[in-house]
């Protein structure tokens, strides 16, 4: 694999697609009403749209098909390998979860080894959204990316915009405006916890990567070299800024936004995902040249 936006494309499809995922079994698991399996129907057909991308993005990155097959045929243990079985794993998951909601009954789809799927699913989509930091940290030797707290920066990131592409699922089923509003204060206080996840989780990184000579060079490469725009603008405002400041005044003056703030704030979360991986593939592109 190498260092290219094809790179960052793939670690953010691969960790929205499993947050997503890991979001939709969740819900699915604590409210299984016809509603809520109608939106959760929806953010699997997401889900599995952004993995498929995810894997598109890798096998044009390695160049040849056959690369990619060489993963599964001759595997050797690596991050890549482990991950790239996660996300085939996780897609046919999600596959055989669809194909339940328009070929098995109710009861079927409520049976424990039905539970139990999910719940590898829940627990797989961890997996590759951890991957994916743990990924970025394989891919070159430079202090940027070898931080251990890259993978959690990402955990929180892919959480968030996994949270976000469920609410834009979820938003449609819900028939009512006060059960609508219901979910949109519940999508608030959730994602004001992710969001607070990811302040932290970032300035760890930052901080434990700035630790050293190299790593400072990165990190004043990342803040205020060509990618800060995009770290600055795309991560910290769109990804950051924009869901904390809408969470906050949501959840203390609730009639005071209509029900397309939520919606414009998921989008926002989902490209700030983006901005966040592009910006630190990128950074760490120009550290190695």
């Amino acid at each position: 694999m190498t260092i290219s936006l094809l790179a960052a494309a793939y670690l953010f499809f691969g960790g929205t697609g499993a947050g997503t995922l890991f979001w939709a079994v969740l819900a699915d698991i604590r409210w299984p009403d016809a509603r809520q399996r109608r939106a959760s129907a929806r953010a699997l057909g997401v889900a599995v749209a952004f993995l498929a991308a995810g894997i598109l993005c890798l096998v044009f990155d390695l160049g040849r098909p056959d690369q990619a097959l060489l993963l599964f045929v001759n595997p050797t243990f690596s991050y890549l390998t482990v991950g790239t079985y996660l996300l085939t794993a996780l897609v046919l998951i999600v596959l055989i979860l669809l194909l339940a909601r328009f070929t098995a009954g109710a009861k079927l789809q409520e049976s424990a080894s039905f539970v139990v799927l999910r719940i590898v699913g829940a627990m797989a989509s961890l997996g590759v959204m951890v991957y994916t930091g743990l990924l970025l940290r394989d891919l070159a030797p430079i202090r940027l990316w070898t931080s251990w707290w890259l993978p959690v920066l990402f955990l929180a990131s892919s959480l968030a915009a996994g949270a976000a592409a469920y609410l834009l699922c979820a938003r449609p089923a819900e028939e009512t405006p006060a059960v609508r509003r219901a979910v949109m204060d519940r999508f608030s206080r959730l994602d004001l916890i992710l969001v607070l996840c990811e302040i932290l989780a970032c300035v760890a990184y930052l901080v434990s990567v700035a630790g050293t000579e190299l790593g400072l060079r990165g990190v004043l490469a990342l803040l205020t070299g060509a990618q800060a725009p995009l770290f600055w603008g795309g991560f910290v405002v769109c990804g950051i800024a924009i869901p904390l400041a809408a969470d906050v005044c949501s959840l203390a003056r609730p009639k005071a936004f209509g029900e397309m703030t939520p919606v414009f704030v998921a989008f926002a979360g989902i490209a700030g995902c983006f901005c966040l991986r592009v910006s630190l593939v990128l950074a760490g592109a120009h550290v190695v040249i």
